[in-house]
């Protein structure tokens, strides 16, 4: 998938999630079909609760591969390095 693609689809999420559930009474926003599993409601609560922790981690994902040395190397974003970047190598 390409990023400009993903990008579109992460920040059009919480329209598609809000239709998702358009219409849904209350009785079935809380129903909980399997015993002991997650309702509707509370798997869009889950969602929305975590949707800055999963935005925080994709801007931490893979910026670029460089070569060095021959080896390639990956850098990524981090709000913990002081230049904003980490890597590592890839195996």
């Amino acid at each position: 998938m390409e990023i400009e693609r993903a990008i579109e689809e992460s920040l059009d999420g919480p329209k598609r999630l809000q239709a998702a559930i358009a219409g849904m009474s209350k009785e079935q926003l809380d129903a909980k079909p399997i015993a002991g599993k997650w309702s509707t409601r509370e798997v869009v609560c889950h969602i929305a609760d975590f949707e800055p922790v999963y935005g925080d981690r994709m801007k931490r994902v893979p910026t670029s591969i460089k070569q060095l040395d021959g080896k390639p190397l990956l850098l990524m974003s981090s709000s913990e390095s002081p230049n904003g970047i980490t890597s590592s190598w890839l195996e």
